[in-house]
C-alpha cells in the first residue's frame, strides 16, 4: 500500500467537512484503511498512538 502525508494542526484541509461513508465494504475504503496503517507504522505510531515502549505497543 502507500504511506500518506500526516496533516498537522494549522493545515486548512483539517477544517473540511468529509463526505459520509455510504458503503463500508469497498476496495477504495479497504485501500484507505491499509494506507492509514502503513502510515501509522512508518511514523512509529504518530497520529494514532505514539510508541512509548515495546511493552505498551499493541502488535
Amino acid at each position: 500500500m502507500a504511506v500518506r502525508e500526516i496533516l498537522k494542526m494549522g493545515d486548512a484541509r483539517l477544517l473540511r467537512v468529509a463526505k459520509p461513508v455510504q458503503r463500508f465494504d469497498t476496495p477504495e475504503l479497504h485501500a484507505l484503511i491499509a494506507d492509514m496503517f502503513d502510515t501509522m507504522r512508518a511514523a512509529e505510531g504518530a497520529g494514532w498512538r505514539r510508541r512509548r515502549s515495546a511493552s505498551t505497543w499493541p502488535w
